[in-house]
């Protein structure tokens, strides 16, 4: 476990069980591969890392896993801000702190099957979703979760997106509200053009972001800024 503050940032960790990173930026810029999970619970404490964990990772301080590779079977991001900015894949992705998911890029990457619930206030704001080719990938949305939201679903190679509510699945329910729930846009395209597009936001993503929250998250109480060391 990494508790103080700082502890065991820019290391590079391999562990047969869990990695538990509780203090501020105690993981911050790490490599960290464990076999099975990985908690970051304090404010940054995970920011700017790459993750693997084989069954669980889940993000729990305020911009815990900021602008982090995340790749493992689950992914719980309830801090808010708590993935912003990350790549993420992972067979379940569940955004359920305010704004936990802003700015990421969610790839179904070669999985089966892939489950992502926007349940938190703009959980997915600016987010985009990627099902690629023979991936289902079911996309829940609760509220105001997936305001913002983007998917591009390869069904010209054999992907398939289900979106819930049912109704926010038609194209003229795109990015409009039915009945209380937000509903995401939605576009198909295939695999080169996901490949491209995915490229182009690796390009302009971290200055659309700092555009929009980057900017609330990189200052802490004391007006220092995450990457201040």
């Amino acid at each position: 476990s990494c508790t103080g503050s700082s502890s065991c940032s820019y290391n590079t960790m391999t562990s047969d069980e869990n990695t538990n990173c509780d203090g501020d930026k105690s993981c911050y810029q790490a490599d960290i591969n464990a076999g099975n999970d990985i908690s970051c619970d304090a404010d940054k404490s995970c920011a700017k890392s790459t993750l693997f964990a084989s069954n669980s990772i889940s993000c729990n301080g305020k911009g815990g896993c900021y602008e982090s590779d995340i790749t493992s079977d689950t992914v719980n991001v309830y801090g808010m801000y708590g993935a912003h900015n990350a790549k993420i894949s992972a067979e379940q992705i569940n955004g359920f702190g305010v704004r936990s998911l802003t700015f990421a890029t969610i790839d179904s990457n070669n999985l089966p099957k892939m489950e992502v619930n926007l349940y938190g206030e703009e959980a997915g704001k600016g987010a985009e979703i990627y099902c690629k080719e023979n991936s289902k990938c079911i996309i829940n949305c609760k509220a105001s979760g997936c305001n913002g939201l983007t998917i591009y679903c390869d069904i010209n190679n054999g992907a398939k997106c289900d979106i819930t509510p049912d109704l926010c699945g038609e194209k003229e329910n795109d990015d409009k509200n039915v009945n209380g729930v937000d509903c995401p846009s939605w576009e198909h395209h295939s695999g080169e053009e996901l490949h491209v597009m995915i490229h182009q936001k690796d390009i302009i993503s971290m200055n659309v972001a700092r555009d929009t929250f980057t900017k609330e998250l990189e200052m802490n109480d004391g007006g220092e800024s995450i990457n201040g060391d």
